[in-house]
């Protein structure tokens, strides 16, 4: 399969291993669905096929222009663009006239047709910081994809369990220490967790890394319960509802 990012590489995915069980690929998957529907004589080509298909009819040139040869050997290439690549250089863009747009008409009736700044929802400027003054965050982590391989045993050997990130400064303010488990909680939910004292972390904020499951937490809760989901209008009327993994004010007691 040819996958591409940021339009700079081409990568050829190789197969790691073969389906176990009643899996399938997302090509045998795409294969069945057209033939249920009436377009398997569309359907026809193997993976490779297709793949060679797409690199030499695609009308993009950065796709078109590739050696699938080269591609096949070393697995990841530089895409049919120049070194010193530039987005948008031509100042093309696709837009209705060709130029960046600011003014959105259709988010006038939200106030936004301009780019405005608003105060977010459980920001620690707001009264409801009195009672609850840490922003509590999730972060991407390297060792997983959201919640997948979180369980496999040699990720957990390089990160055994979920450890929260906390300021030394807001540890001191509540006698706390380095690994001491601790209860998060607001009005919504709670969960209790043990701490990281890092220098790498601002006063008022805290971090856990996204993916943990509630078994791997000591009672069995887990940090999506203090978690808001209040609908931005606008931000649904651009793509879709948001969620709030930096925008959730808590506080921490030693558990």
């Amino acid at each position: 399969v040819v996958g591409a990012w940021s339009n700079l590489y081409l990568q050829f995915r190789k197969q790691a291993i073969k389906p176990m069980w009643e899996a399938k690929t997302d090509w045998d998957c795409m294969r069945e669905y057209a033939a249920k529907m009436g377009y398997g004589e569309y359907w026809q080509m193997t993976q490779q096929e297709s793949a060679e298909y797409i690199v030499k009819n695609s009308p993009d040139p950065i796709i078109s222009g590739t050696n699938l040869d080269e591609l096949r050997e070393k697995g990841v290439v530089w895409a049919n663009q120049p070194e010193d690549f530039v987005p948008f250089e031509d100042k093309k863009f696709n837009t209705a006239h060709g130029k960046i747009e600011l003014y959105q008409d259709f988010l006038t009736d939200f106030g936004e047709a301009l780019p405005v700044y608003k105060e977010p929802i459980e920001s620690n400027r707001n009264k409801k910081a009195e009672k609850y003054p840490l922003t509590f965050m999730n972060t991407h982590s390297v060792f997983s994809v959201h919640g997948q391989h979180v369980d496999l045993p040699w990720i957990l050997e390089a990160r055994p369990e979920p450890r929260m990130e906390m300021s030394p400064v807001d540890a001191k303010a509540r006698n706390l220490e380095d690994g001491d488990l601790v209860e998060v909680f607001n009005d919504r939910g709670k969960f209790k967790v043990k701490i990281q004292i890092s220098e790498g972390i601002k006063p008022g904020c805290l971090n856990l890394y996204q993916g943990w499951w509630p078994k791997h937490f000591p009672d069995g809760s887990h940090y999506g319960s203090l978690l808001h989901m209040e609908i931005n209008p606008a931000q649904d009327a651009v793509i879709e509802t948001n969620f709030a993994p930096y925008d959730n004010l808590v506080e921490v007691k030693k558990a």
